[in-house]
């Protein structure tokens, strides 16, 4: 090869890091759902589309590596949807997963701090999508849902 060895070793950790990258079209997506023992435990996240269908788990290492994918979420979400319900932050203070009233699902030894959050078009307009056909006009797809 007429590169050297340090380029070429380069090019492979690059494409390795390509393979670990996400592609979700998140227009489909309508809930979120965070698992997790509590906020020193492994935690998992699953994206839910408008469907019923579930994304394979997202599966986040111990720490605040989940709540920085959902803080980073609901910026690239925004000025048109957020999240509901909305991250928590005081003045001064970084975002923080919501309280809880409950824990909401015994697992083994400890219970599970489950989390659902909805994606919410900003300004109330919020619909499930609906596709028309050309030959439609004005009338609503009988798979719409008002929320």
């Amino acid at each position: 090869s007429s590169q050297p060895s340090s380029a070429s070793g380069k090019e492979t950790e690059q494409q390795w890091l390509w393979k670990q990258a996400l592609n979700v079209n998140m227009e489909d997506i309508i809930y979120i759902h965070l698992h997790q023992r509590d906020e020193s435990s492994p935690s998992s996240l699953t994206l839910v589309n408008c469907d019923g269908v579930q994304c394979p788990p997202l599966q986040m290492s111990a720490g605040q590596h989940s709540l920085v994918f959902l803080a980073t979420l609901e910026s690239g979400l925004a000025p048109t949807h957020r999240l509901d319900p909305p991250l928590w932050s005081g003045p001064g203070k970084e975002k923080a997963l919501p309280r809880l009233r409950k824990r909401t699902s015994a697992v083994g030894s400890g219970a599970m701090l489950d989390y659902v959050f909805r994606i919410v078009r900003v300004g109330g307009n919020d619909f499930l999508p609906t596709y028309k056909h050309d030959d439609e006009e004005d009338s609503p797809s009988p798979s719409a849902i008002e929320r």
